[in-house]
């Protein structure tokens, strides 16, 4: 009799081992698992960054161009109108300024 309650006693012991051992091991899959999920989302996070600093840069330099259009559309339309101003009598750019004025 008293060897079987020594081996139950073992039994228990092993068995309760045994429980602890696997869930430690499902923590740490658990743990494993967490940490991979945030990689995953990190790099897509680094996708999606990527991708909009790639667009970032094709619109900064669609706005480089458009403002070197602009500014050479400006010089043009200057040169055109310092001759219009030019070939004007001053009493017809008389009568012009008063109209923008008004």
């Amino acid at each position: 009799m008293l060897v079987l309650r020594g081996m139950q006693n073992t039994n228990s012991f092993v068995l309760l081992g045994g429980l602890l051992l696997c869930l430690v091991l499902t923590i740490q899959i658990k743990q494993i698992y967490v940490n991979n999920q945030k990689y995953n989302r990190y790099l897509g996070y680094e996708q999606y960054i990527s991708e909009i600093s790639k667009e970032l840069k094709t619109v900064e330099k669609t706005a480089n161009k458009s403002s070197l259009y602009v500014r050479h559309l400006n010089e043009i339309l200057f040169k055109y109108r310092e001759k219009d101003i030019k070939n004007i009598s001053l009493p017809r750019m008389i009568k012009l300024m008063q109209g923008e004025t008004n």
